[in-house]
């Protein structure tokens, strides 16, 4: 199965009935278009001593609120869940509801991901739980949690953890 979507969980400071649920980001967009920013974190980590992260402006992601009755949905999706009816765009949908208009992306150096937003407007401050990027010659794995997903044969597997 082809997965073309990462619907990512956020945090917040804010309570969550007032925020979205998730950030849904098409994994293409991950792995083309912050391919700069991953590169450019792993250089800084090398070479710079006191190095944290990198975050940059990114426009190509939704933050989404999830219907009720899918608090198990799986991170990877096959298709847009917008589309598919189960989660809904959360400026679009609520518009009472704070908005949150900004998107950007963070990379630490080691291919960890997390995506984020202020709205100086409203106080909300968002983030995603990390994702982590690994480029290989031909693919990316894309890892969340235990579940790895290759970008070129698109089998998603779960890593056992010892402990």
């Amino acid at each position: 199965m082809k997965y073309q979507y990462l619907c990512l969980p956020v945090q917040s400071d804010q309570p969550m009935g007032r925020c979205p649920d998730a950030c849904l980001i098409a994994i293409d967009h991950i792995t083309l278009g912050l391919k700069d920013l991953l590169e450019n974190a792993a250089r800084l980590r090398e070479s710079q001593a006191g190095f944290r992260h990198i975050e940059i402006d990114f426009d190509a992601g939704t933050w989404v609120k999830l219907d009720g009755a899918t608090a198990d949905y799986d991170v990877f999706q096959e298709a847009d869940p917008v589309k598919a009816g189960w989660a809904s765009e959360y400026n679009h949908d609520d518009m009472a509801s704070s908005p949150v208009d900004g998107f950007s992306a963070q990379a630490d150096g080691f291919g960890n991901l997390e995506f984020r937003c202020y709205a100086a407007d409203t106080g909300i401050y968002l983030w995603s739980d990390p994702v982590r990027i690994e480029p290989r010659v031909d693919r990316y794995l894309v890892s969340f949690g235990n579940q790895v997903y290759d970008t070129l044969t698109s089998e998603l597997t779960t890593e056992v953890t010892n402990g």
